[in-house]
């Protein structure tokens, strides 16, 4: 049992920290950013993040076959820190997860449902379960 507790620490702490592949984020100016969000996904809200991580979740060819046929994708993002968020959900400098990705767009836009996450600045990626992602609040 402590074995185990131990060893999900040790996971949760490497998320967290952020250890995995170095990921690009958005090269352009934060407003040239909103501006093509705003053109691209007019309608729905985005949130500029740093210090960010994204997870990809290791889940059974039978869950991403079903997350396929809703659209959705096995990866999560994180953030240590929100720069604006439009709707103001979220205070900068506070912490977000978002739920489950729709879209990646080559630009540093990380889709969900409901927003455009913009990644600003390198990130990292990551493969974990959804119980170590759950874990970080």
């Amino acid at each position: 049992m402590e074995d185990r507790l131990i060893e999900q620490l040790n996971k949760i702490a490497a998320l967290v920290k952020g250890d995995g592949a170095v990921m690009k984020g958005c090269a352009m100016s934060r407003e040239s950013a909103i501006q093509l969000s705003n053109a691209r996904y007019p309608g729905k809200p985005y949130c500029l993040v740093k210090d960010w991580s994204w997870f990809d979740l290791f889940v059974p060819d039978s869950v991403k076959d079903l997350l396929a046929d809703s659209e959705f994708q096995p990866a999560i993002l994180y953030s240590h820190s929100i720069v604006l968020d439009q709707k103001n959900r979220f205070p900068p400098d506070c912490w977000v997860k978002s739920s489950l990705l729709t879209h990646w767009d080559e630009d540093g836009f990380f889709i969900t449902r409901n927003t455009v996450y913009i990644l600003l600045g390198e990130g990292s990626r990551l493969s974990t379960t959804l119980d170590a992602v759950e874990a970080i609040h």
